[in-house]
This record gives C-alpha cells, structure tokens and sequence, in this order.
C-alpha cells in the first residue's frame, strides 16, 4: 500500500494537468557487490564474513511553481527505518522491494538567499560524511544567505522526535549554523550544532544524550602534473561535560585528512582519493553519521563513532552519468565500546559500486 501512494502521488504530479516545462526529474541507481571480512566483536569473538550484492535507486522531481517558489520529493529504495541507508540487499528470496518517501519540501528564494520547509537533505556544507550521513534527512525549516560574494551564513532548525506531550518544548531538536567562506585555492567553514534529547522521546538513537557539536572544515585545491589535487582537513568537538559515571564520557573529539588526485567529471577520467578518520564515541551522533567505514550496529542502525580507520578509493568514469567506484576501509575501535566490552572492534570492508545518474 505504501508503495502504491507513493506511485499514485508521483503520476499526479507529472499528470497533464501540471505543466511540464515546470517539471524537473532527476535519479540514480547504484549496483553494488560488498565483502565483510575481520570484523571482530566487543565481546571478542569474530563475525563470521560476510559477501553481498545490494541496490539503491532514487527518483525525484522538482516543480517550479513560481520563479521563486519550488516545491519538491523523493523516493527511495531502502526499509523506512534505516535513515542511513537507501541500499536493499539481494537474495531475500525474490521478494518485493520497499521504497520510502525521503524528500518533501517547499523552498523559497531571494536576492541573495533561499529558505526551505519540510524535510530535505543537511543544508549544512560538508566535504564527507564523516560526521553526517548525506543519507539522513532532516525535518524542519533551514535558510541560507550570501553575506559577501566570497562569505555564506547557513541557519537551521529541525525536529528530531516527537514525544507523546507532542509540545515544542518536548521534542528532541537541533538548532545550528554554519559560516562558509572562499578566497583563492582555500575554502573553509566553521559552524554549530546543539542537539537536545527528551528522555520522553520515541527514538533512542540520541540515548538520551544532549550533543553541542563545533566543526571546522577546510581545504586548498592544488596542481600536480597537471592534474587536480584537494587535501582537506575536518575537526569537530563536543563542548558538553558528561557526568563520568557514562561510559567514554571524555571522548568527545574527532578529525578527518583527506587527499584527492585527479578528477571524475568526463569520459575515460580517473581519481584516487585517501581518508584518515579518527572520530571518538561522542563526537558525532553514530546513528546520524555515515554507514560505510563499520558493520558494527544493528539492521538499521550503524553505530558509526569510537573508531579510527583509513579508507583507499578509486574512480573511473567509463562515460556520461556513470562511474565506477572501488574503495577498502581498515578500521579498529579507539575505547571498548562498554563496561561488557572485552575487545575492540575491528573491520576490514570492500566494496565496488556502479553508479548511473540522470
């Protein structure tokens, strides 16, 4: 049924009664083949390895209904409850797929800015998804705003979870900004976020835990032989004191070194890149952050902080709208994860995607 309304509600947007010159469709599919192997449990026994292909496709339109105003959704393959993932793994008995409405939103632009409601992607800039996962959606209102024509303020509000008293005052929220500038061969940004839990509220990915997280991103585009280089650096921080009685209390920092060589725009191109992750337990919320570096976790749910790790990747671009991308993670646990723990976590990942975009 779920399925069904979403199709329906597509098809009446795109229906004859909508102009279509208005209308814009964009997608993707991914194929990807990904193997587990040396993933070591807190408890220290060993998961057994682990091969799969999996799936992801999105299909979503924009409509300009005036030349300010957009409205605009997704769908997404993917259970609905695992907002890190869109991808569906293959061989569970030639069933049927789930999809999932991921993007809805009215947006609103100006001289200088725009403003959108609903639910839409991170309006926040980042370079990776060490800290987010570009897969997680965000619920609310967010606005944006060029101060100078090298310097953009970021500003946005959204509600995490609703508790039964169903007051603004109860949700679980987060309220943050961000400042982006460039100048030259440097880009860089800085900016907030304070996420507060209600103890009352239905999910428990925030474990009841309020975060005020401070980040910094940079990074210079270079040359060498002639070819496009990016080294970029991220560091974060979590300002709030933690009673030390919760475990890990003090790990509340993190960081990411980047390097990229070459680039991935046209036909026949070829890129390599290089990740250096350290991000402690409480440096980002795990249930937030990107899926790909861990296993560790549940379904749909990955626990994605206390590790540190490096990830190789390469990309080819074999034509228009496609690439080819094969990257390998090596990743160990910085702390035991609790006071059961006996072992650090470890994990070692390989994976090969095929991504076509229109």
């Amino acid at each position: 049924m779920r399925t069904l309304t979403l199709l329906l509600l597509f098809l009446m947007i795109a229906s004859p009664a909508v102009s279509q010159d208005k209308l814009t469709f964009y997608g993707d599919f991914r194929g990807r083949v990904e193997l587990d192997r040396n993933s070591d449990k807190s408890d220290g026994t060993t998961r057994d390895n682990r091969d799969r292909m999996r799936i992801r496709a999105r299909f979503g339109l924009n409509y300009a209904h005036s030349n300010r105003v957009t409205l605009g959704m997704r769908i997404r393959t993917g259970d609905p409850a695992s907002i890190q993932s869109p991808h569906i793994t293959l061989g569970d008995g030639l069933s049927t797929k789930p999809i999932a409405l991921d993007r809805v939103f009215a947006r609103v632009t100006f001289d200088g800015g725009s403003v959108w409601f609903g639910k839409n992607s991170n309006p926040f800039w980042h370079q990776n998804e060490l800290f987010w996962d570009d897969d997680v959606m965000l619920e609310g209102a967010a606005a944006t705003y060029r101060l100078h024509d090298k310097v953009e303020a970021r500003l946005g509000y959204f509600v995490l979870d609703t508790p039964s008293s169903n007051s603004f005052a109860d949700q679980a929220k987060m309220l943050g900004g961000q400042l982006i500038a460039s100048q030259g061969i440097l880009t860089a940004a800085i900016g907030i976020r304070s996420i507060r839990e209600n103890p009352d509220a239905v999910d428990t990915r925030l474990s009841d835990v309020d975060y005020t997280l401070v980040s910094g991103s940079m990074y210079a585009d270079l040359r060498f032989n002639d070819r496009p280089v990016r080294v970029g650096l991220d560091i974060i921080s979590n300002l709030e004191n933690y009673d030390q009685v919760m475990y890990n209390h003090d790990q509340t920092s993190g960081f990411v070194a980047s390097a990229r060589y070459g680039s991935a725009n046209k036909t026949g191109d070829w890129q390599f890149r290089y990740y250096f992750s350290y991000i402690q337990k409480y440096a980002v919320v795990g249930a937030f952050a990107q899926d790909d570096w861990v296993r560790w976790g549940s379904a749909t749910s990955t626990r994605s902080s206390n590790f540190w790790g490096h990830e190789v990747r390469a990309v080819y671009v074999p034509g228009e709208g496609q690439n080819l991308v094969l990257r390998a993670y090596l990743v160990e646990a910085l702390e035991l994860e609790s006071t059961g723990a006996s072992a650090l976590e470890t994990g070692t990942r390989f994976r090969l995607d095929w991504n076509i975009s229109f």
